[in-house]
């Protein structure tokens, strides 16, 4: 004859505690306003990387292609911007004249990193533009984790993983800005592709539109 399993009332007649079957986990407690905890860590890490920032130096790399080119593309672009309240289309100064916005230094000149630039040196613009897309790399990541169903934990340790991996943290230093800036598109176009596909959501096709949008700027 078999042996038979006690039933969950015999157990807990026998050792006066309930029994629990292998699919009961207790249950992980969500903290309150999960958004603005994780936006938190990933600003705390993000000045981990970055701190030099607050004394305002310049993060990128004096070798690097951003610091020998990239960046007097940029403040021509911002002296043109403030001088005559619109984008540069020429540049005088390289082989007696060449387009600006569709030449490869010229990087974001219509992205909306340019508003930063108009308002602040340009050094420290580009730095914080680097810094304000690799917070947004994690913050994002987390937005889309979530919204594939995990908790709190497991969704902000993805976050902290992606913005602190070497693939985009380390772009600050040679100054590859149009790598940061789709590092930290990417995982907000894979959420609103979770919201538009499997939520319906139709607003969320406006958004994979203008964040292709940005991507391409």
């Amino acid at each position: 004859m078999k042996a038979r399993t006690p039933t969950r009332s015999a157990q807990t007649a026998r050792t006066g505690t309930p029994a629990r079957t292998p699919r009961e986990t207790p249950p992980v407690a969500e903290p309150t306003f999960p958004l603005v905890r994780a936006a938190i860590v990933y600003a705390l890490c993000t000045l981990a990387l970055g701190y030099q920032a607050l004394a305002g130096n310049f993060l990128v790399n004096p070798n690097s292609d951003q610091y020998r080119t990239g960046y007097p593309y940029r403040q021509f672009g911002a002296e043109v911007l403030r001088a005559t309240g619109d984008f540069a289309q020429w540049n005088p100064f390289i082989l007696g004249g060449i387009p600006y916005a569709a030449a490869g230094g010229a990087g974001d000149v219509f992205y909306p990193t340019f508003i930063l630039r108009s308002l602040l040196p340009v050094d420290v613009a580009i730095t914080w533009s680097f810094l304000l897309h690799i917070f947004l790399a994690g913050l994002f990541t987390f937005a889309f984790v979530r919204a594939l169903g995990f908790a709190f934990w497991p969704a902000l340790f993805a976050g902290v993983a992606y913005m602190m991996s070497g693939q985009v943290a380390s772009l600050v230093s040679p100054g590859h800005d149009g790598k940061i800036y789709v590092s930290a598109l990417a995982p907000l176009l894979l959420w609103m592709i979770v919201r538009a596909v499997r939520d319906g959501r139709a607003w969320a096709w406006g958004m994979i539109a203008l964040v292709t949008g940005l991507a391409i700027l």
